[in-house]
């Protein structure tokens, strides 16, 4: 592939498409900054990609459980309108992506979610080094 067919693809992705990479871009290096700072050797490529595998999957479930607990009634109801009409169109889409979808439609909420996001991270760093220690 050349730079010409990468920039040609560049070019033709759809706005929701460049979003969803810039998501990607960032949640990894978000990803990457966090394991930059726990005690492991990283050198050790095979430990740093399943530590970062468990971060990713521990850090949905955060998400997801935040978002859960932080809706509103109404937000629920819209919630409920919300997965019928989704996973009637998108039959493959999880639960748990259809909330995180949903929760996007609401700046507000999502704003404190990242907030306790760091929160979040700062707990793993802590809790993973100091079981290191010990």
């Amino acid at each position: 592939m050349t730079n010409s067919d990468v920039e040609n693809l560049i070019s033709s992705l759809t706005e929701e498409e460049s979003a969803f990479i810039d998501v990607f871009v960032f949640s990894n290096e978000v990803y990457d900054a966090v394991i930059s700072q726990l005690n492991i050797d990283h050198d050790d490529f095979l430990y740093h990609d399943l530590v970062k595998g468990m971060l990713e999957r521990r850090t949905k479930d955060f998400l997801v459980f935040a978002i859960w607990n932080n809706l509103s009634k109404k937000q629920l109801k819209h919630l409920d309108e919300f997965i019928s009409q989704k996973s009637s169109a998108q039959v493959s889409i999880s639960k748990d992506e259809l909330l995180m979808e949903f929760a996007l439609l609401y700046p507000k909420l999502m704003k404190k979610i990242y907030k306790d996001l760091s929160g979040f991270f700062q707990d793993f760093i802590d809790n993973f080094n100091r079981i290191l220690a010990s």
